[in-house]
């Protein structure tokens, strides 16, 4: 893609077909990582280094590399240090169960998800909030509630208990704080 600036955006795909590297715009590069079952385990974010950009771009997009940049991809990436890498794991049936963020700080930023026995996403919660979803027998997502997680400060202010965000049964102390979407249904199906 290119913008009215003359700016590219950039794809690349392995030979199945997979979403392995883009540049942005800004020439910030982000290289996908996938499993045995086509699933993303991994995603690394790079900065704005446009020769490692071009180079990457190249390689995963079965380019011609220049004479000089013919050293393989590991070589120019030995030595960076992605400014965040994202970690994706799933359970059996490849339902994302958690999300782990590291920056190059070394802060991680933890995101879990919970399905109800249809498959169907009902809670995704960090520690600064939570969300949930409700559906109707047919699978319709009907409802979405939103609120922040209090801090240990504010659960001891409030006379509440310490709680795990991670953990569903503590929802019900937070729903005072609540925000709601609702969603209806026309009889075909179609969202009103």
């Amino acid at each position: 893609l290119t913008n009215e600036n003359g700016a590219r955006y950039r794809f690349a795909y392995d030979v199945l077909d997979r979403l392995v590297a883009e540049s942005g715009f800004d020439r910030k590069l982000t290289a996908y990582h996938y499993n045995a079952g086509n699933e993303l385990v991994q995603q690394s974010e790079y900065g704005d280094d446009a020769s490692v950009a071009a180079k990457l771009m190249a390689q995963y997009g079965g380019q011609p590399v220049k004479s000089t940049d013919r050293t393989p991809l590991s070589d120019g990436f030995k030595d960076k240090t992605p400014l965040r890498i994202t970690e994706f794991q799933r359970d059996i049936l490849g339902r994302l169960t958690q999300t782990l963020a590291h920056d190059s700080t070394g802060k991680v930023q933890e995101t879990a998800y919970h399905y109800d026995p249809n498959g169907n996403l009902v809670r995704a919660a960090n520690a600064h909030s939570i969300t949930c979803f409700d559906y109707n027998p047919n699978g319709q997502l009907i409802g979405q509630h939103h609120w922040k997680v209090p801090t240990q400060e504010e659960n001891a202010r409030n006379g509440l208990i310490a709680t795990d965000w991670r953990d569903p049964q503590y929802d019900m102390l937070f729903q005072p704080v609540t925000n709601s979407i609702r969603y209806h249904y026309d009889f075909n199906g179609n969202r009103t």
